[in-house]
């Protein structure tokens, strides 16, 4: 019975790190808010942070599940959603917006209880006015990708690696938007699609102490401010929604993207569980 409950648990946890790498593909969607739907956001940012403690062992069942599952949604995920920005672009962000849509019950659950306090409705209020104004502002154009890799390519592929991973791990905060910004999103693509082992390796130990180091400050904050960054992140969640708002082009074109959000939030709701226990209220 043991073994079969452990079975079902690295099972689930593989899964949901698939869904978190494959979100992570798409610019404007987060794996942060993945975790969150999930239920294992915390223990996972808990769990990251530990890896240079004696306690890392005891996260193992958690945590190496969920990064196998996510390698395998970004290898797995990266042509079929790169097919889907270019051959249906519309209903392929509609369905990301029905996912995040879905999700924001999760995320608001992890605040049932508690009071809300006028300082919290402001941080909330200021997380979705960040990503709104990011979305009027824009996504610069797609640079280059660096397909090679030199003693001028390092230090940009460590830092692109660093910074997506340390951002990605924020709920509602895209790590592809900000390799988008940094210029970094088609190298990313490119050596996914093409299997480029070096340049993914240097990628990949950015990505590691990116990981670590934001996985960190997250844990330090929901343990000290628990409500308070879960207001941050429903703010940041529902903001992102305009951030990926690809706009209707036709009626016809409506129908489709209205079966696109649903398919979306189907795909939250099959993701999703509520927590369990409630945190203490923290300021």
């Amino acid at each position: 019975m043991a073994e079969t409950k452990r079975g079902r648990e690295l099972a689930g946890n593989l899964v949901k790190g698939a869904a978190i790498g494959a979100a992570n593909t798409v610019p404007g969607v987060s794996g942060g808010t993945i975790a969150v739907v999930t239920g294992i956001y915390d223990r996972l940012v808990a769990a990251i942070g530990d890896f240079f403690s004696p306690r890392w062992r005891s996260h193992l069942m958690l945590v190496a599940p969920v990064l196998i599952g996510a390698v395998l949604g970004i290898a797995g995920f990266a042509w079929v959603i790169e097919w889907g920005l270019v051959n249906a672009p519309e209903q392929t962000f509609f369905v990301f917006v029905g996912l995040i849509a879905g999700s924001l019950p999760f995320v608001a659950s992890q605040l049932r209880g508690h009071p809300i306090r006028p300082h919290h409705v402001v941080l909330g209020i200021a997380a979705l006015g960040l990503l709104v104004v990011q979305a009027v502002i824009g996504e610069p154009p797609m640079s280059d990708a660096i397909t090679e890799l030199s003693a001028t390519t390092v230090a940009p592929l460590l830092g692109a690696g660093v910074v997506a991973t340390a951002t990605m791990i924020v709920p509602g905060v895209s790590g592809s938007f900000v390799l988008l910004v940094i210029g970094m999103y088609a190298t990313f693509l490119h050596a996914v699609r093409t299997a480029n082992i070096p340049v993914l390796l240097v990628l990949a130990v950015g990505a590691a102490v990116g990981l670590i180091l934001a996985s960190k400050l997250m844990n330090l904050l929901l343990t000290r401010f628990h409500v308070a960054t879960y207001w941050v992140i429903l703010g940041l969640v529902a903001g992102s929604i305009v951030g990926i708002w690809p706009g209707v082009s036709s009626v016809t074109a409506g129908l489709m993207d209205l079966g696109a959000v649903i398919v979306g939030a189907g795909l939250a709701l099959a993701l999703g569980k509520r927590p369990t226990t409630a945190k203490e209220v923290s300021p």
